[in-house]
Formats: C-alpha cells, sequence, structure tokens
C-alpha cells in the first residue's frame, strides 16, 4: 500500500450519512437493525434502554447493551467500512450480510453514535458523529477509535505518534459526546459484566415537526412509542382502523421480530415477553409447497461461483507456468536452493489446482441447486384475540420482513378469509431482502410468493369449514366475544368470552434460563394474566418438561393438502384469451338493428332499379295503350316466376286466408270501405321501391331476364293462354302464402307504398306516402302538368309487367275483346284492393267519405 500512497483514492463524504439512513422508513425497522447485530453476535441477552439527558437533543440517549463475542481493535475498523461485512458465509445463520445496519440504523435513529466494546482483554471505542461534522465543517467521514487495555484502561499508544492520535481522539469524543469526563467514559465499559460484549449509545435524536422526538418515551415508562403524528396511519384508511401494537409499541414489535426467537430482550428494564406467533393463533394448519421458479438468487449466487471458478484456474496456471520455467532452468542443477525453489513453485501450483477443484464442486452443487424445487412451508391459524389483525408474516432467516400483507379475499370488504394470519420463513436461497431488511429485491418473485400464499389461504378456508351455513361464520365470532357488527371493535371482556380465547389457543412461554420453549396446560389462573418473567422449566406443572435437560415438545400443526388447482401464467392467459375470442364470436351472432335497417334499404334500391330498367324497356315499345290503375310491383319475388307475377289476377285463395288472419289479429275490416277508396293497395309481393330509376344497361337486361326466363309480347296469343296462366297461378301464390306466412305479412306491413299507374293521357296520378302514424293521397290533374307527391316516393310508378300483358293481349283483338279484359283486368285489381286493404286500414279510415267518393268516380270515369 505504500506503493500507492500517493495516488488519489475515493472518499466517503459526509452527506453520505443522511443519505445512507433514508433507507429506514419504518423507524422500528432501523432499530432491529441494532437488535439483529446483537443476535448475530451471539447475545443471549440485549437490554435496550433510555437515560435521561437534557444537554442532548430529544433529552435521552438509547442504549443497546448486549453479552455478545464483542469485536477487537480491527473489527471495530471493519465496522466504519461500508459495505463490507464478514457474516457472508452459506452455512451462517447470521441475519447481517450487507455490512451496512450499524450505520444506516444508528443515523436514522439520532445524528451521533458511540460504540463501547470488549473483547480478549481489550476496550474499543468508536465515534460516529455528524454533530461534529457539522461543527468542524468537515467533507470525509472521520471516525476516532482510541482503544485500551485490561481493566486499567491504559491506552493503546506505543509510539509518539500513536499517543498524539490517542489524544486527539479523546479530546473530540469528550467535546462532542454526553460524557464530558474520562469518568462518564470509563463508565460505559462497566455497562459490559461479562468478558465480552457491545454497547451502542445513540444521541440527538431525530425530531417531527412539531418538535418532539419520533420516540415516546415518557407515555408507557415500560415501553418505547412511535409518537403520533399529524395524521394517525391506519391499516385500513377507510374503516378507519387503529395500527396494529406491532406499528406502535417497541415492545409488541420485538416480541415478534424472530420465528424463532432463542435471545432474552429487556426493555426499559422489563423483560419482553417473545412470542412464537404460531402459537398464539387458532385452529393452526401448515402446507408445503414447492416450486421452481425461485431461481433470481440462486443465479447470481451460480454466477459468482463460476467467476470464481475462472480466477481461480487462472491463478493456477499462472502459478504452473512459473514451476515448469524453473524446471526447465535448472533443469539438471544438484543446487539445494535451486531444488527447494522448484519444491516450493509446486506445491503453490498445487495448491492453487486444489482450490479450482474445490470451486468447481462448488459450481457443481449450485447448478443443483438451481434445478431443484425449493420447498417452503405455509403456516396458518386464525387470530381470536384480535381478529381485526390479519393478514401475511413473511420471514427471511427467521427475521421479520413484512407483516400484515393482506392478499387474497382478505383485499375485499366481505368477511372471506378475515382474521386469518400466514406465517412463511423464506430462506436466502429463495428471495433475498433489500438492504434495510423491509422488503424483497426481487419484487416479481415476492408477489409470485404471494400468490402461492392466497391459494393455500383459500384452502385453509375451506378446510376450517367456519361458513359453510349463512350465519355460521357470525356465529364463530360471536363465540369469541365479538358482538359488534364492526369489524375492528375490540372482544368483550367478559370472563366467559376471555375464557373462551384463552382455551383457544397455546399458552407458550420461554424458560428464562434454557431458552427453551415450553407449552403449559390451560390454568383458570392464567386468564388474562402474562406469565413471570423469570419463568423457568422447574415453574412447569407438566412433569414430562419439568427439567431444562428434557428436550422441547413437537409445536407442529396438522398437514393440509392443497385440493385447489394453482394455474400457471401461461394457463391463466390461455384461458383469458379463450374467453375473449368466444365473447367474440357471439358478439358477431348478434345483429345490430342499424344493420337490419341497412338490409331493407339495399332490398328497396333493388326493386326501384328492378322497377327502372322494365320501364326503360317498355318505354321503347312502339304500341303502347292507355293501362288501367293496377298496383306497382316494385320487387319481383325470388321464388317466383315472371310471366306468372306479372298478370293480374282475382283474389285467390291465399290471399283469402292472408285477408281472414290479418281481420282476426287487427279488428273487423269491411271490404266495401276498401273498394270506396278505389286505391290500388300492395299485394304480398310488394315493396317500397327507391326514388329514381336510372340503371345501367347491364343490370336491366338482368332485371328483364329474372331466373332465364324473357317477358315477350306476341300479338298471336289468345286469351286462353291468359286463363291457363292465371290458373297457375293461383296455385302458386297459395303454395307461395302458404309458406311466407307471417313472415311477407310483417314484411310488407313496414313496407306499404301503392300507386295508379298512369294512362297515355295522365289525367291523375296519386302517390301515398308511407309513414307509422299517417298516410297522405294526393290527387293532381296531370292536364295542368303537375305533380305532387308526399312522402319517400315521389317519381311515379308504373307497372312494367301488366303493360307488356296489356300490349300483348289487346293487339289483333277487337274493342270487345279488349274491354273483356280489361273488366277482367278491373276485377282483379279490385280484389287486390280488397286483399291488401288491411294493411292500411288505420290510414283508409282516416280519409272522410267525401273524398273516397270524389277519387273512386273519377277513375271510373277514365276507364269507361
Amino acid at each position: 500500500m505504500e506503493t500507492y500512497s500517493q495516488l488519489n483514492r475515493a472518499q466517503l463524504s459526509y452527506d453520505y450519512l443522511h443519505t445512507n439512513s433514508t433507507t429506514h422508513e419504518f423507524l422500528f425497522g432501523a432499530i432491529a437493525e441494532l437488535i439483529d447485530n446483537a443476535r448475530d453476535a451471539g447475545a443471549t441477552e440485549l437490554d435496550i434502554y433510555t437515560i435521561k439527558d437534557n444537554s442532548v437533543r430529544g433529552n435521552f440517549l438509547l442504549c443497546f447493551a448486549d453479552n455478545g463475542c464483542g469485536m477487537t481493535p480491527d473489527d471495530v475498523k471493519n465496522v466504519i467500512i461500508f459495505g463490507k461485512s464478514l457474516k457472508k458465509c452459506e452455512d451462517t445463520a447470521a441475519i447481517g450480510m450487507y455490512g451496512n445496519g450499524l450505520k444506516s440504523g444508528s443515523m436514522r435513529i439520532g445524528n451521533d453514535l458511540v460504540l463501547f466494546t470488549k473483547k480478549d482483554g481489550v476496550y474499543t471505542c468508536l465515534f460516529l458523529s455528524r454533530t461534529f461534522h457539522e461543527e468542524e465543517k468537515l467533507d470525509e467521514v472521520v471516525v476516532p477509535m482510541p482503544s485500551f487495555r485490561g481493566p486499567e484502561k491504559t491506552p493503546i499508544a506505543d509510539t509518539p505518534e500513536d499517543k498524539k492520535k490517542h489524544d486527539l481522539e479523546m479530546h473530540l469524543i469528550l467535546k462532542y459526546s454526553p460524557f464530558r469526563c474520562l469518568k462518564d467514559f470509563y463508565a460505559q465499559f462497566d455497562k459490559l459484566k461479562e468478558s465480552s460484549g457491545t454497547v451502542v449509545i445513540i444521541y440527538n435524536m431525530k425530531l417531527l415537526d412539531h418538535g418532539g422526538p419520533e420516540l415516546d418515551v415518557t407515555t408507557n415508562p415500560r415501553d418505547i412509542l412511535l409518537s403520533p403524528g399529524p395524521e394517525q396511519e391506519t391499516v385500513e384508511p377507510d374503516a378507519e382502523v387503529l395500527l396494529p401494537p406491532e406499528r406502535r409499541s417497541l415492545r409488541a414489535y420485538v416480541s415478534i421480530l424472530y420465528s424463532d426467537p432463542r435471545m432474552k430482550v429487556y426493555l426499559q428494564g422489563r423483560k419482553v415477553q417473545t412470542k412464537r406467533l404460531l402459537a398464539t393463533l387458532h385452529s393452526t394448519r401448515k402446507y408445503n409447497f414447492a416450486s421452481k421458479t425461485f431461481r433470481t438468487r440462486a443465479e447470481a449466487d451460480l454466477a459468482k461461483a463460476k467467476n470464481d471458478v475462472r480466477i481461480a484456474e487462472l491463478r493456477a496456471q499462472e502459478a504452473e507456468s512459473k514451476a515448469r520455467d524453473c524446471e526447465l532452468r535448472y533443469q539438471g542443477s544438484e543446487d539445494p536452493e535451486h531444488l527447494r525453489q522448484i519444491r516450493r513453485l509446486r506445491n503453490a501450483a498445487a495448491d492453487l489446482r486444489g482450490a479450482v477443484a474445490m470451486r468447481q464442486n462448488v459450481v457443481t452443487r449450485k447448478l443443483k441447486s438451481i434445478k431443484d424445487p425449493k420447498t417452503l412451508t405455509f403456516y396458518f391459524g386464525v387470530n381470536v384475540m384480535n381478529r381485526a389483525c390479519d393478514g401475511m408474516f413473511v420471514y427471511n432467516c427467521s427475521r421479520l420482513i413484512k407483516m400484515y400483507q393482506r392478499i387474497g379475499p382478505q383485499q375485499d370488504s366481505s368477511m372471506m378469509c378475515r382474521g386469518v394470519v400466514g406465517i412463511v420463513d423464506v430462506p436466502y436461497m429463495v428471495l433475498e431482502p433489500t438492504h434495510n431488511k423491509q422488503d424483497f429485491a426481487d419484487a416479481k418473485e415476492y408477489r409470485q410468493l404471494m400468490r402461492a400464499m392466497a391459494d393455500h389461504l383459500m384452502q385453509y378456508w375451506d378446510d376450517l369449514g367456519i361458513d359453510k351455513e349463512p350465519d355460521s361464520l357470525i356465529r364463530f365470532w360471536k363465540s369469541f366475544g365479538y358482538l359488534s357488527a364492526r369489524w375492528r371493535d375490540p372482544p368483550s371482556v367478559e370472563e366467559k368470552y376471555a375464557r373462551r380465547r384463552c382455551c383457544s389457543i397455546s399458552i407458550c412461554v420461554q424458560c428464562d434460563k434454557c431458552l427453551k420453549w415450553r407449552i403449559l396446560p390451560f390454568s383458570q389462573s392464567l386468564v388474562g394474566r402474562d406469565v413471570p418473567d423469570n419463568w423457568q422449566c422447574r415453574d412447569n406443572p407438566d412433569h414430562k418438561h419439568k427439567r431444562c435437560e428434557d428436550p422441547e415438545e413437537d409445536m407442529s400443526p396438522p398437514m393440509g393438502v392443497l385440493k385447489r388447482k394453482i394455474k400457471t401464467k401461461e394457463q391463466r392467459q390461455a384461458e383469458l384469451e379463450k374467453q375473449i375470442r368466444k365473447k367474440q364470436e357471439e358478439l358477431e351472432l348478434i345483429q345490430d338493428p342499424d344493420d337490419e335497417k341497412a338490409d331493407d334499404s339495399n332490398t328497396t334500391t333493388r326493386s326501384s332499379r328492378l322497377s327502372g330498367s322494365m320501364n326503360a324497356i317498355l318505354s321503347k315499345s312502339p304500341r303502347k295503350r292507355p293501362l288501367p290503375p293496377t298496383a306497382v310491383i316494385s320487387d319481383l319475388p325470388n321464388k317466383r316466376s315472371t310471366q306468372s307475377s306479372s298478370i293480374s289476377r282475382a283474389m285467390t285463395v291465399a290471399d283469402k286466408k292472408r285477408q281472414a288472419g290479418l281481420a282476426s289479429s287487427n279488428g273487423p275490416v269491411s271490404l266495401s270501405s276498401q273498394k270506396r277508396t278505389g286505391l290500388p293497395l300492395p299485394t304480398s309481393n310488394q315493396r317500397l321501391p327507391r326514388p329514381g330509376g336510372l340503371v345501367p344497361k347491364a343490370q336491366q337486361r338482368n332485371s328483364t331476364s329474372s331466373k332465364g326466363r324473357k317477358v315477350t309480347a306476341t300479338e298471336s296469343e289468345s286469351s286462353e293462354e291468359y286463363n291457363e296462366t292465371s290458373d297457375e297461378e293461383e296455385e302458386e301464390e297459395e303454395e307461395v302464402g302458404e309458406k311466407n306466412g307471417e313472415t311477407s305479412q310483417l314484411s310488407f306491413s313496414k313496407k306499404t307504398t301503392s300507386s295508379l299507374s298512369k294512362t297515355k293521357m295522365g289525367t291523375s296520378q296519386i302517390h301515398e306516402k308511407n309513414s307509422s302514424k299517417t298516410t297522405t293521397i294526393t290527387v293532381t290533374d296531370e292536364v295542368n302538368g303537375k305533380r305532387t307527391a308526399t312522402g319517400k316516393d315521389k317519381s311515379p310508378a308504373r307497372d312494367p309487367v301488366t303493360m307488356h300483358h296489356r300490349n300483348r293481349n289487346l293487339t289483333g283483338r277487337d274493342n270487345g275483346d279488349a274491354a273483356s279484359v280489361t273488366n277482367k283486368s278491373q276485377n282483379k285489381n279490385d280484389d287486390s284492393i280488397g286483399n291488401k286493404s288491411i294493411e292500411l286500414d288505420s290510414t283508409t279510415n282516416s280519409l272522410s267519405t267525401e273524398a273516397n267518393t270524389a277519387i273512386s268516380k273519377k277513375i271510373q270515369e277514365k276507364f269507361k
């Protein structure tokens, strides 16, 4: 090191003392760091007490005195090296492993620290003061460490330089510490009654905003409490639940700090009744859980072991090369010095090669540990003493890390799984805690642990079976004295309820001498009372465990089996995707009403185009004769021939059946009122055409030849063909009417329109307006050139099929035959009007009798 004494070195800033202390948000967690150090030192007793001193901030000193192994001057020097720890070993059960707990914990509690330790007859003091740095305006961390030898407290200073250094260190300690003289200073070593031990004194306490210290040592002289802040923290803010005692009282917190306590702790002069948390629960049960998901810590250790093997291999190769070079250099030499050098290099190379083999074995063992599943044991029980304090307690190497962590149904407002406490002790190889020992470094694996505990919690609740009946859960809690409906209210203090609660749990106490745990039989004298602090095995009424030499009883609860199926993340994701696909398929099957309207609109458009194409074809015909008023066929049915649907005919049997059915459903409708209007009503094959009618020629050709049948006009066809066609159409109409049934009625009741065919002279035009309430019919005289229409259909519509039929039958015949055909067509139209007038009965009845008569007369005059 002297070679590099002139080089720059990394320095630790004074500000780091404060930064390092901020890792502890929970003040009792900082105190627990000092308790952990005493436990790791092998102490069997720890005394935590306060000394009143008005000269320091907070007006008291906080002291921790243990009877552990103590520290030598070299060990004390390692204390001030941040991050260096001699406890890092796989086989040790030590809690500390970062070499940071003393510095971070003490600086969180107060500003200054004085440590007194004794080991092997050597006394050493360590002084770490932020007040000293602030007063002297130091940027680097300066730590005085004077040492003394023997009970006489002789300073260890062999050289003048050491003597000068010792005097400076003592001057600083006496100036900035609470001990203003050597007598008070040496008196602190006298507190170490045994051959070894350590005393840590913290002063200049941290204060709250109102000026008081964070630790309350006056309210309860036998306890140290957290001073209440401006807003009291709660476990359930919405329910206004008070903090559990472990978050307010240091005595309560220390009592459950370790899952298997083996150290007596005295707080303010009184022994802390440490607890085995599982023994304080009712109906306990344990479950084994094996998983291969906890690999982060094991993989990190494996990577470190492989790196150690690589470094050891390089060192061994270097030593072997040196030994080989020495052999070649002194080959054949018989000089003893040369032989000793060769032998020394060979031995060094062999030792390094052996170290490589040992590290390779470690890698093999760690590689196997990664593949092996990690087994954890979950413990569950019901907290009948205080049901509001429930949740999971997570320990790491017997040290409490997290408490009252509610999971699964406990997070809901229901009473399911409420009052249940879970316990798990996780080793370092499964989960690694953070530096402040208040959380875990790997948050992902910690969440996996909580999910596994939630599954086992549900299984425990099923095994418990206290909510099988509707009111059984309420009766269960009432049997223990919880008579209030409010969950946070404490139980009744009546004797019968207190005795019931005391009988339901085990009374487990620790011997003050051998520190073994004993289970006491139930006694009425123990109800509501604590066991004496000096209780020993000889006071046990159980004769089988009355001596300290007797082994402890088996306190393991019965084993439970997880029957619920635990699903992996991939399985849950696959099920969720399957459910999403199923819901999408169901959504596609549901037809939106807007889609139905769009379908109706498309059908109307196709009907309008078909009608327009037929009008365009017939408009080019050289023979045009006046046509009687007939119904406009807007849309030809898909399953009917063009010829049969183009002939105007009389009312068929199917029409009569439909009319009778509609009459029975809509009420009686007189046929005379239908004929009085003289208005043609739509047939069952009609649909509302869309305004317009201009379509491409290709579409016109397709519309004129539906299903391969073409419409032609031949003058040589006779009236017998017409009659035969009418008979065939009647039969087809009956069949189609029976098939369509109510579907046609409902379809055409929504979309109904009627108009009158125009003759060549065009004397009148009638349009109808289709709506849900009214229909307006306006008749205008075409001679004046006016065309008026109200409703959606504002363009005059023609019946191209009927016009073509008229041209075919009237050509080459006399006027009598034409008149006969006209009369037949008129009769058919009248019957058609009677057939379809039921669908417009509400609108037809709204017309006045005079208007109906006038319209009928005008139509008849035109046809005559």
